[in-house]
């Protein structure tokens, strides 16, 4: 069986309850998700409690801005994580 990956992209172990985000490219959109890790699923990806998206097209202003507390779920795999800080001081 093999070990399930609890890592995130930086080589640094998931920590539940934790913020972290990741993005996604398509045809020229890049998409920016961040969330609050929830737990580990059967299959070792993060579920992750969405707090905020953006959208862009390359070399154009924002698209889409699902502002924060979007209440959406996604599970993605832990190595495409990176760990996000959100305090504003």
């Amino acid at each position: 069986m093999e070990k399930m990956n609890k890592n995130d992209a930086l080589g640094n172990p998931i920590k539940i309850g934790n913020t972290y985000g990741y993005t996604t490219d398509n045809s020229g959109y890049t998409t920016v998700t961040l969330g609050k890790a929830k737990n580990f699923t059967p299959t070792g990806r993060v579920s992750l409690n969405v707090i905020h998206t953006e959208t862009r097209l390359r070399g154009h202003e924002l698209i889409d801005n699902n502002n924060w507390n979007t209440a959406k779920i996604v599970s993605i795999q832990s190595m495409k994580l990176f760990p996000v800080n959100l305090d504003k001081k």
